[in-house]
Formats: structure tokens, sequence, C-alpha cells
């Protein structure tokens, strides 16, 4: 009986569609003459954003400029490493116009004559005469630099003995156009004595030990 009475309620609020909806309070009209006031604020929102994306762009150069600890500038250099800096070889890339070469020549050859003066004001220092060439990654010109200063040195009237140690890859043979014969490898094997492995560098005063067979 009272599922059956159920089924004509619910029948008869079909009927009549009675609305569950209640009206809280009536709507009005707005009455401000802002026109953004329920809207987004685009001008607000644009310059908020600029000045957020201004700063975090920022705060990233100066974060990624922090944690990079590479060596760029001759600053870096004596910074990091506290020792005297002994000169700057400029860069001299491929592809340079035939007219251009002998300029950027002349001036990449006068760089090993600075290099050269501060080596000798060292030397007189510390009473040296030894000097070690070397770098950390192969292809940063250690045999461009012993060749020119080489050829300085010879130049301003000192004899140079340059000993080729670079095993791996020699070059001073191919740089100063001399076959590549009996050399270091030999005199530290006890094979060749010091006087057999030293040759002629095509200088006068220069002479060359190449890394040998």
């Amino acid at each position: 009986e009272s599922l059956r009475n159920r089924m004509e309620y619910v029948k008869l609020a079909q009927k009549l569609n009675i609305s569950n909806a209640v009206t809280v309070q009536p709507a009005s009209l707005c009455i401000s003459s802002r026109k953004d006031i329920y809207f987004p604020r685009k001008t607000f929102i644009l310059v908020i954003s600029s000045m957020l994306g201004t700063g975090f762009a920022l705060f990233l150069a100066f974060l990624v400029d922090y944690l990079d600890d590479s060596i760029k500038t001759v600053k870096d250099v004596r910074e990091r490493i506290g020792k005297p800096l002994l000169g700057v070889v400029p860069l001299v890339k491929s592809g340079v116009p035939d007219n251009e070469r002998p300029s950027l020549k002349r001036d990449f050859y006068n760089k090993f004559w600075d290099i050269k003066s501060n080596v000798k004001r060292i030397a007189m220092q510390d009473g040296n005469k030894q000097l070690l060439v070397t770098s950390a990654l192969s292809g940063e010109g250690k045999s461009t630099v012993c060749r020119y200063l080489a050829q300085t040195l010879v130049e301003s009237g000192q004899k140079v003995l340059l000993i080729d140690l670079n095993f791996h890859k020699p070059s001073m043979h191919s740089a100063f156009n001399v076959y590549d014969s009996f050399g270091a490898s030999d005199f530290l094997s006890g094979e060749k004595g010091i006087k057999d492995v030293i040759i002629p560098g095509g200088f006068e005063g220069l002479y060359l030990i190449t890394c040998g067979t």
C-alpha cells in the first residue's frame, strides 16, 4: 500500500512540475562605473606577469653566472691560477681574406715577443732555463706556442733546444719540416745518446729533439 501511495505521489509531482530551486535574493543591475569589476583585469594581470617574468629571468641569469666556474677572461686566469700571466695569444680562424692575412699574422707574431720578454724576465728572477709548455686538453695550442716562442727566442739571440714529448700526437717535426728519426723515446730507452737525437731546427741557434721512433 505504501509503495502504491509513493508511486501516485511521484506521478502527481511530475504533473505539477514543482521546482526545487528557491530564490534567495532577487538579481539587481550593476551600478558601478568600473567595467572590469566582475571580469579578468587584463591590464593588471599583464603588468604583474611582466614583472614576475622579468624578475625570474634576472634571477636565473645571476644563478647561471654564479654557478659558472669556467675561465673566460684574463682576469679569471689571474684570480683562479694566482700565477703571472705571460701573455695572450689571439685565435686566428680559418677563412680570413687574403688582404687581412699580413696584418693578422704580424699581430699574432708580435704577441709571442711579449711572451718572450715575460719569460726572460721571470727566468732571470728565478734562474731557470727550462720551460714546460702544456695544456689540459688536446688542440689548445701547445705546438703553436712552442714553435713561435722558440723562433722569437732564437731571433733575439738565444740558443734554444726544443724537445717534443707529446708522444700521443707529435708535431714538432712537422712544424719545422724535419724528419722524425731518432728522438726522445730512443734516448729514454737507452738506445741512443743525447748527441744522437739532437738535430738542427732550421734556424741558427735552434735545435730539436723529436719524439723519435
